[in-house]
């Protein structure tokens, strides 16, 4: 009996699991999909969870309530180590030999080894993150009146893209509600959005990622073109393009200039940069017919293209899909498929609950339809893990139901 392995659930390797439970069904075969947490979540919309718009447990889905579990275990563990030579998955609570391995284990924050961002920054890459994030947010509101200090109030956002530009947009509306709960004049409060261009979103092409910005402008976010090189306790370092050192003063700081791939890649000796493989076009480790790597650890690189597509959840679902087809395939005992081909089908960044920019059909869109669209794109994740049955109780409507 073939053992597949899948390391992650996150968008890449919860979509290859289900294409497995489908596609093997009556098969002799054996899947094991392994992961930290019971739950999955839709990473694009962490910033929502840290802003208390979208409660985590409404963004949790818990994977054993999507999975056929007598088709496929799940194991709740921690993955340590990857034996490439001995074709076994090393966890904290048990090992998991397999003959084919699918790693899918996600991202984390990369911080450039820059000094106190790890101590002094928030990072967007977990729920849990999330909620320290909001909880820290709302108790700064709630006491302000104890300490009318408005440097408490102060907010910095490092990285114009999609985490930073989202977070930084939202973040206005949400600080305005709060404001008005707890009594708080809205000119103590202070956004500053921190990046390295004076223009952002560079995957929405030019006249995109000028709409944004001028959009986030007009919201009274302030853009600092320059370098973060060092974060402390009262707020941010950054070098300016002509030389000087500017200090950005904020009590929260987010950190959302760029993410890498798991270090789990790197500690299991796989070939590697910024902790993703340098997949070939069938996603597979180079060298090897039956170690897959997808999602945010894979560095994937299109035909004529000249660098790897940025790690998105679009990417990563496609990614998902077509190993899980691959693998069955194989296992059937039939041979390999054509080599992956991402298709590109727009992409929209949110600004508001009403308001967002994006690029669908290769047109620029902006205001509410495009804001509708966001949630048509987040809601086809939901129906595809859970039908429309999950659609109604996860999903993203006009009406919002966590505020």
């Amino acid at each position: 009996m073939k053992r597949i392995v899948i390391v992650g659930a996150g968008y890449a390797g919860l979509e290859c699991a289900l294409t497995l439970q489908r596609k093997l069904k009556g098969e002799k075969v054996h899947v094991t999909l392994v992961n930290r947490h019971d739950y999955h979540y839709p990473a694009t919309l962490l910033h929502r969870v840290s802003l208390g718009t979208y409660s985590a447990r409404k963004a949790r889905v818990f994977i054993r309530t999507v999975l056929d579990t007598d088709h496929i275990e799940f194991a709740k563990d921690i993955v340590e180590h990857v034996d490439l030579s001995h074709k076994v998955v090393e966890g904290v609570m048990s090992c998991y030999p397999y003959d084919y391995l699918v790693l899918a284990a996600g991202f984390t924050g990369n911080t450039f080894g820059l000094p106190g961002v790890e101590t002094y920054a928030y990072q967007m890459t977990s729920m849990n993150t999330a909620e320290r994030l909001l909880a820290d947010m709302e108790q700064r509101f709630k006491n302000y009146s104890f300490n009318a200090d408005p440097a408490r109030l102060k907010f910095a956002v490092v990285g114009n893209g999609f985490t930073g530009v989202e977070y930084a947009a939202e973040l206005v509306d949400r600080t305005r509600e709060l404001c008005r709960i707890c009594g708080i004049d809205y000119r103590n409060v202070d956004i500053t959005l921190i990046g390295r261009h004076e223009s952002i979103l560079p995957m929405l092409g030019e006249r995109g990622g000028a709409l944004a910005k001028q959009k986030l402008l007009d919201m009274g976010v302030h853009y600092l073109v320059g370098s973060a090189v060092r974060v402390h306790p009262e707020g941010v370092e950054v070098e300016c393009p002509d030389g000087t050192m500017r200090t950005v003063l904020a009590s929260t700081v987010l950190w959302a200039a760029g993410v890498q791939g798991n270090p789990l890649v790197a500690d299991s000796g796989l070939p590697q940069r910024g902790n993703r493989v340098a997949v070939d076009d069938h996603l597979r480790v180079p060298g090897s017919t039956c170690t897959y790597v997808i999602g945010d650890c894979a560095a994937f690189t299109g035909k004529g293209e000249s660098r790897p597509y940025p790690p998105t959840g679009q990417i990563a679902q496609q990614m998902g899909r077509y190993v899980g087809r691959e693998i069955a395939a194989v296992v059937r005992g039939g041979e390999p498929g054509r080599p992956f081909t991402y298709h590109y089908r727009g992409t929209v960044c949110s600004l508001s609950h009403l308001d967002a920019v994006g690029i669908v059909g290769g047109k620029v869109i902006s205001g509410e339809f495009a804001a509708f669209m966001k949630n048509v794109i987040e809601n086809k994740w939901l129906f595809e893990l859970g039908g429309g049955a999950l659609v109604m109780k996860k999903g993203q409507f006009r009406m919002r139901t966590s505020d």
